[in-house]
Protein backbone atom coordinates (compact mmCIF):
# COMPACT_ATOMS: atom_id res chain seq x y z
CA UNK A 1 0.00 0.00 0.00
CA UNK A 2 1.30 3.23 -1.12
CA UNK A 3 1.72 6.33 0.67
CA UNK A 4 -0.45 9.42 -0.24
CA UNK A 5 1.60 12.54 -0.70
CA UNK A 6 -1.25 15.41 -0.19
CA UNK A 7 -0.84 18.57 -2.45
CA UNK A 8 -0.27 21.87 -0.66
CA UNK A 9 -3.48 23.49 0.03
CA UNK A 10 -4.26 20.43 2.13
CA UNK A 11 -0.57 20.62 3.98
CA UNK A 12 -0.64 21.78 7.97
CA UNK A 13 2.36 24.23 8.10
CA UNK A 14 5.09 25.86 6.43
CA UNK A 15 8.17 23.20 7.46
CA UNK A 16 10.36 26.48 7.83
CA UNK A 17 11.04 29.40 9.83
CA UNK A 18 9.48 32.24 9.55
CA UNK A 19 10.23 35.78 10.22
CA UNK A 20 6.75 37.87 10.96
CA UNK A 21 6.82 41.86 11.06
CA UNK A 22 4.40 43.94 11.71
CA UNK A 23 3.78 47.57 13.10
CA UNK A 24 0.13 49.10 13.93
CA UNK A 25 -0.87 52.75 14.56
CA UNK A 26 -4.12 53.32 16.44
CA UNK A 27 -5.97 56.60 17.64
CA UNK A 28 -9.27 57.25 19.93
CA UNK A 29 -11.23 60.07 20.95
CA UNK A 30 -14.12 59.34 23.63
CA UNK A 31 -16.29 57.63 20.73
CA UNK A 32 -14.42 57.04 17.71
CA UNK A 33 -10.89 54.42 17.44
CA UNK A 34 -9.08 53.98 14.13
CA UNK A 35 -6.02 52.12 13.53
CA UNK A 36 -3.66 50.31 10.76
CA UNK A 37 -2.17 47.73 10.99
CA UNK A 38 0.82 45.95 8.74
CA UNK A 39 1.96 42.37 8.57
CA UNK A 40 4.08 39.91 7.12
CA UNK A 41 5.32 36.45 6.50
CA UNK A 42 8.76 35.94 4.93
CA UNK A 43 9.97 32.45 5.02
CA UNK A 44 13.33 32.06 5.30
CA UNK A 45 14.72 29.49 3.97
CA UNK A 46 13.47 26.10 2.06
CA UNK A 47 11.82 23.24 4.43
CA UNK A 48 12.92 19.40 4.05
CA UNK A 49 11.11 18.64 1.19
CA UNK A 50 12.77 21.92 -0.93
CA UNK A 51 10.63 24.23 -1.00
CA UNK A 52 8.96 27.32 0.96
CA UNK A 53 5.43 28.57 0.87
CA UNK A 54 5.08 32.03 -0.68
CA UNK A 55 5.92 34.97 1.67
CA UNK A 56 2.67 37.02 2.19
CA UNK A 57 1.20 40.66 3.49
CA UNK A 58 -2.00 42.16 4.94
CA UNK A 59 -2.50 45.68 5.46
CA UNK A 60 -5.95 46.43 7.53
CA UNK A 61 -7.31 49.71 8.62
CA UNK A 62 -10.63 50.37 10.25
CA UNK A 63 -12.63 52.57 12.05
CA UNK A 64 -15.01 52.11 15.43
CA UNK A 65 -17.68 53.84 17.28
CA UNK A 66 -19.33 53.84 20.63
CA UNK A 67 -22.65 54.03 21.07
CA UNK A 68 -23.00 53.14 24.78
CA UNK A 69 -20.60 51.89 27.30
CA UNK A 70 -21.42 48.62 26.49
CA UNK A 71 -21.59 48.48 22.32
CA UNK A 72 -19.70 49.42 19.29
CA UNK A 73 -19.34 49.08 15.91
CA UNK A 74 -16.86 48.90 13.42
CA UNK A 75 -15.88 48.79 9.64
CA UNK A 76 -13.07 47.95 8.41
CA UNK A 77 -10.12 47.50 4.89
CA UNK A 78 -8.30 43.94 4.91
CA UNK A 79 -5.62 43.81 1.76
CA UNK A 80 -3.56 40.86 1.66
CA UNK A 81 -1.42 39.52 -1.05
CA UNK A 82 0.55 36.40 -1.28
CA UNK A 83 3.46 35.20 -3.58
CA UNK A 84 4.17 31.95 -5.63
CA UNK A 85 6.01 29.04 -3.87
CA UNK A 86 10.08 28.90 -4.01
CA UNK A 87 11.20 25.37 -4.97
CA UNK A 88 8.71 22.37 -5.47
CA UNK A 89 8.16 19.13 -3.57
CA UNK A 90 9.39 16.46 -6.60
CA UNK A 91 6.64 13.98 -5.12
CA UNK A 92 3.99 16.37 -6.46
CA UNK A 93 3.47 16.35 -10.27
CA UNK A 94 1.59 19.68 -11.76
CA UNK A 95 0.40 17.63 -14.66
CA UNK A 96 -1.72 15.25 -12.88
CA UNK A 97 -2.47 18.12 -9.94
CA UNK A 98 -3.15 21.72 -11.06
CA UNK A 99 -3.01 22.71 -7.17
CA UNK A 100 0.71 20.84 -7.14
CA UNK A 101 1.87 23.72 -9.44
CA UNK A 102 4.02 25.86 -7.19
CA UNK A 103 4.32 28.54 -9.40
CA UNK A 104 0.15 29.02 -9.87
CA UNK A 105 0.28 29.47 -5.80
CA UNK A 106 0.11 33.05 -5.10
CA UNK A 107 -2.88 36.18 -5.08
CA UNK A 108 -4.33 38.89 -3.40
CA UNK A 109 -7.79 40.02 -2.06
CA UNK A 110 -9.36 43.01 -0.66
CA UNK A 111 -12.34 42.60 1.87
CA UNK A 112 -14.73 45.13 3.42
CA UNK A 113 -15.79 43.97 6.93
CA UNK A 114 -18.14 45.12 9.52
CA UNK A 115 -18.12 44.17 13.03
CA UNK A 116 -20.07 44.87 16.57
CA UNK A 117 -18.42 43.97 20.29
CA UNK A 118 -20.52 43.76 23.45
CA UNK A 119 -19.21 44.62 26.24
CA UNK A 120 -20.61 42.01 28.89
CA UNK A 121 -20.91 43.16 32.92
CA UNK A 122 -17.45 42.18 35.05
CA UNK A 123 -17.43 39.02 36.18
CA UNK A 124 -15.01 37.88 39.44
CA UNK A 125 -12.79 41.03 38.14
CA UNK A 126 -12.75 40.34 34.30
CA UNK A 127 -13.64 42.53 31.77
CA UNK A 128 -15.42 40.03 29.39
CA UNK A 129 -16.53 41.30 25.60
CA UNK A 130 -17.89 39.67 22.92
CA UNK A 131 -16.85 40.67 18.92
CA UNK A 132 -18.64 39.06 15.69
CA UNK A 133 -16.84 40.55 12.60
CA UNK A 134 -18.42 39.68 8.97
CA UNK A 135 -17.22 40.68 5.11
CA UNK A 136 -16.86 40.08 1.95
CA UNK A 137 -14.40 40.27 -0.78
CA UNK A 138 -14.73 43.36 -3.18
CA UNK A 139 -11.79 41.88 -4.98
CA UNK A 140 -10.05 39.21 -5.69
CA UNK A 141 -7.14 37.77 -7.89
CA UNK A 142 -5.98 34.26 -7.74
CA UNK A 143 -3.15 33.37 -9.55
CA UNK A 144 -3.76 29.35 -9.94
CA UNK A 145 -6.52 27.10 -9.36
CA UNK A 146 -7.16 28.00 -5.47
CA UNK A 147 -9.80 28.22 -3.19
CA UNK A 148 -12.34 31.53 -3.40
CA UNK A 149 -13.71 33.06 -1.01
CA UNK A 150 -17.19 33.94 -0.75
CA UNK A 151 -17.32 35.41 2.73
CA UNK A 152 -15.60 35.67 6.33
CA UNK A 153 -17.25 35.68 9.41
CA UNK A 154 -14.85 36.21 13.28
CA UNK A 155 -16.32 35.63 16.25
CA UNK A 156 -14.49 35.93 19.52
CA UNK A 157 -14.87 36.03 23.68
CA UNK A 158 -12.11 37.73 25.52
CA UNK A 159 -11.76 38.18 29.32
CA UNK A 160 -9.36 40.17 30.53
CA UNK A 161 -8.17 40.93 34.03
Amino acid sequence: MGVQVLPYPMRLGSGTVDFLPGITYTGQTSDYSWGLQALGTHRIGTNKLGYSLGNNYNITSWVARRWSDWISTSVRFNYRWWDDFSGADARLNPMLVPTADPLRRGGQRLDIMGGVNFLLPEWKGFENRISVEGGVPIYQDLAGPQLETDWIVWAGFQFVK
